[in-house]
This record gives C-alpha cells, structure tokens and sequence, in this order.
C-alpha cells in the first residue's frame, strides 16, 4: 500500500523528531510506513499514519499505541525502546 502526500508528510514530520531524539527512522515507501530501529534493541517498530494524522505503533503483528500526534508518538517509541534495553 503506498501511502498518500499527506500521509507521507506525517510520517517525514515523525521522522525528523525522531532523528533530533537519537533513534533511527526510515521511510519504506512501498509499504507506506516509517521504520524504527535502536542500535541496542532487536527487530524494527513500523509506523504508519492515517490521513488525518494519526499514527499506530506495532511491533510485529501486535499494535502498541494509537497517537494522536508526532510528538505523542516519538513519546510512545522512546518509552517502548527503554522499557525493552537491558542495560549491560
């Protein structure tokens, strides 16, 4: 599914906060949705974005969060990669 201007524009917004916040974020347009990795953590969280500016979190097959903005959802993701880092 590719994603709509406005769609892509969200998920480019989400990824520029991410970026300031030190987690690496990158755009799949094929599949219309913003990949999230941590360097200490295995495996990505997509995100995707609605038209209206929505986003939803998961992890895999499960849905984390359902965010209303960029700044909730960078919020959501930050809290999900720490309460999954062991620290060594």
């Amino acid at each position: 599914m590719m994603a709509s201007t406005r769609q892509a524009g969200h998920l480019n917004a989400l990824r520029v906060r991410l970026d300031w916040l030190g987690l690496g974020a990158r755009f799949v347009p094929v599949l219309g949705e913003l990949r999230v990795e941590h360097p200490g953590y295995v495996g990505p969280v997509w995100v995707s974005a609605t038209e209206r500016g929505a986003y939803v979190l998961r992890d895999g097959f499960y849905r984390r969060a359902l965010c209303a903005d960029s700044h909730e959802a960078a919020y959501q993701l930050v809290r999900y990669f720490r309460a999954r880092l062991v620290v060594r």
